[in-house]
């Protein structure tokens, strides 16, 4: 039996996919978007880019995945103001962390969500603790953030621009989202204030 080595990186990435391999659990993986996330994930409309940033295929850079206790009944979405290369997604009691490179969501911190009271010094909007923690976070204390809740039981999306000032007052505005959107997960909205 013959076998045919191919160079799996130089084919992923002329295909607009990506190869990443994971040191830390030996393994590899090897993803490619959709002809529409390419195209979203590109767009100068910055709620279009970060609608393709959530639905990006995501690859894990760390030794362990947490996963939520139950199934949503809201995501959170935080992108720091005017971005759409990076985000925080909170899943019940699961936060993550991701970066976009190459058309892929890396995740590159998470941590368990704890019932107990506190106050976060970088994650400002979270105001319980973290029991188990994997990655690497950067400084985020002083940003002001774009924050998407959406309620799937609603189809709806409640949005806000937060700081650590004004966090626990923002007053979240709603916007019903049209089935389509709902088809394509396509649940980030525009919000007005952000410049």
């Amino acid at each position: 039996m013959r076998h045919t080595m191919i160079p799996l990186t130089f084919v992923a990435e002329a295909l607009d996919g990506s190869v990443t391999w994971n040191q830390k659990t030996q393994t590899v993986f090897v993803s490619k978007p959709s002809t529409k996330l390419l195209t979203d994930v590109k767009s100068s409309a910055l709620s279009t880019a970060r609608n393709a940033a959530i639905n990006l295929p995501r690859i894990s850079q760390l030794t362990e995945d947490f996963e939520p206790s139950m199934e949503a009944s809201s995501l959170q979405y935080y992108f720091p103001e005017n971005t759409k290369d990076r985000f925080i997604e909170v899943n019940n009691n699961v936060i993550r962390y991701y970066q976009i490179t190459k058309n892929t969501a890396y995740l590159k911190w998470q941590a368990f969500i704890s019932e107990k009271t506190t106050t976060q010094v970088n994650l400002y909007f979270i105001n319980r603790s973290f029991t188990k923690e994997n990655g690497s976070l950067p400084n985020f204390k002083d940003t002001t953030f774009a924050n998407f809740r959406w309620m799937p039981h609603i189809t709806s999306t409640g949005y806000g621009l937060i700081t650590k000032e004004n966090w626990n007052d923002v007053v979240f505005k709603q916007a019903e989202l049209p089935q389509t959107n709902l088809k394509e997960n396509y649940i980030i909205v525009d919000i007005p204030e952000e410049k």
